[in-house]
């Protein structure tokens, strides 16, 4: 089970490092927010689920001016940093878990999230939610990373744990795969769902680099049970064979396999 208090500190301590180093998540925004200019509607009224500090929200308002937006994050330092734009004055922040909120009464046209769903516990029943939120024409966008994210340093914990016998741990979020996500929109009443799936690769100076890319966006989030001095040896280890077997002319690579869907209701 996903611990969303220690989800909130983390997401909390990376503010003043998110926006330098959320490269991808910045990219998926981008890409979602072109995908609903393209719908070629006008949404008086949006919903955004994990703004974090405003980076799509922003690209929301810039596309969609005359729009109400509404903006809501589990991290209250996230929400803090965003209300400081200048750009964001005029939208409406909520502070809170976008599974337990009940909603405000408002029917959107889109609901919109980006890199979050994953952090979800029960994802069916959310979607569930937001569909009775949408207009009878409305759309809910979401993007998310796929299980082939990482499938590196995935790769390089199996091999280490094996060589310590230690039985095989969760190092990071359990992601699901686009047929997954397609069927939870279905199980949650989405009938008209289009998707797509992409794999980028970003360089790095080396594991370490990358490790602290990982924790400066805040989403360095592990379920393993390893205890503590284990964790070291294992971690030192990966590290280590992560150099050696991903290494490039400019240092190592990782993948990230994202995630697009358009739902429409």
């Amino acid at each position: 089970m996903i611990n969303k208090i220690h989800v909130a500190k983390q997401f909390n301590r990376a503010v003043p490092s998110y926006e330098e180093h959320a490269v991808v998540q910045k990219q998926m925004a981008s890409d979602l927010i072109n995908g609903l200019q393209q719908e070629q509607i006008t949404p008086r009224k949006i919903l955004e689920i994990g703004c974090g500090t405003g980076v799509m929200t922003e690209m929301l308002v810039r596309a969609f001016p005359l729009a109400q937006i509404t903006a809501l994050d589990l991290a209250d330092q996230m929400i803090a940093e965003a209300k400081c734009k200048p750009a964001l004055r005029d939208v409406t922040f909520i502070t809170a878990d976008a599974e337990q909120w009940a909603g405000n009464e408002t029917e959107y046209d889109v609901i919109l999230s980006n890199a979050t769903i994953q952090w979800f516990t029960q994802p069916t029943e959310t979607l569930k939610k937001w569909k009775a939120w949408l207009s009878p024409v409305g759309k809910l966008m979401l993007t998310t990373f796929g299980e082939k994210t990482f499938q590196e340093l995935h790769a390089c914990f199996q091999q280490v744990e094996a060589s310590f016998n230690l039985k095989p741990q969760t190092h990071g979020l359990l992601l699901h795969s686009l047929t997954n996500w397609q069927e939870i929109c279905k199980e949650a009443g989405f009938q008209n769902i289009d998707s797509e799936e992409t794999c980028i690769r970003l360089n790095y100076l080396d594991s370490r680099d990358f490790l602290q890319s990982i924790k400066d966006t805040g989403a360095s989030y592990s379920q393993s049970k390893e205890g503590m001095g284990i964790s070291f040896k294992v971690l030192a280890r990966v590290m280590r064979l992560y150099n050696e077997q991903y290494r490039t002319r400019d240092g190592v690579y990782a993948t990230y396999h994202t995630l697009r869907f358009i739902v429409h209701k």
